[in-house]
């Protein structure tokens, strides 16, 4: 049979009380076979991170960010050489990436670095972008590396950011799409110089 021993320290002056709820019910309490410290609630130190279970499952649980801090990020690259020529149509060019909110009240925060150029005998161009969430523009850049009175080859990597409110924890597709600014005599291109291009997707806590 084990035995509990209650050591005392000699050094102490105050007392240790282990006092029992009000309860009609008997209950065992289980003291598992490894040496170290007993935890309660009003610890702060105790706990360590060899103390914690290698794949802990926190699916379930509520977990709560400081604001600012990142919750998670998504990276989206293509590289894909795309030519649009004679049209001003919006086009897709591979960066189209699902992204799942863990938190409504999060700030999703959108950067893509697009390598980009046009060229053509239109000397009134430029390069036009949009985000998309969805089926939906939510911001749209319609002047972009503009030259309002030259027809050289303009080749340049374009910074769009945006950001807004998770709003939901529903999953949505963030796309970018791309056009030349004029539908006649223009041709407009991503990925064929400094390519590829990307698109990164934070999630911030609000």
């Amino acid at each position: 049979m084990s035995n509990i021993v209650l050591q005392p320290n000699s050094s102490g002056t105050g007392s240790i009380t282990i006092a029992t709820p009000n309860t009609n019910t008997d209950r065992t309490l289980n003291i598992p076979d490894v040496a170290g410290n007993l935890v309660t609630t009003g610890d702060s130190a105790t706990v360590t991170d060899a103390m914690m279970h290698g794949s802990l499952n926190l699916s379930a649980k509520t977990l709560t960010m400081p604001t600012g801090h990142v919750i998670q990020q998504v990276i989206k690259t293509s590289g894909t050489v795309i030519t649009v020529t004679n049209s001003a149509t919006l086009t897709a060019f591979g960066l189209t990436q699902s992204f799942t909110p863990k938190f409504a009240n999060s700030t999703i925060f959108i950067v893509a670095n697009i390598a980009a150029e046009h060229y053509g005998s239109h000397t009134d161009r430029g390069l036009r972008f949009e985000f998309r969430k969805d089926s939906s523009q939510i911001r749209y850049w319609p002047y972009m590396d503009y030259h309002s009175a030259d027809n050289s080859q303009n080749i340049s990597t374009q910074t769009l950011l945006h950001s807004e409110s998770a709003g939901s924890t529903s999953a949505r597709t963030y796309e970018v799409r791309f056009c030349a600014s004029s539908g006649s005599n223009t041709s407009s291109r991503v990925n064929n110089y400094n390519g590829p291009s990307n698109m990164v997707i934070t999630e911030i806590a609000g």
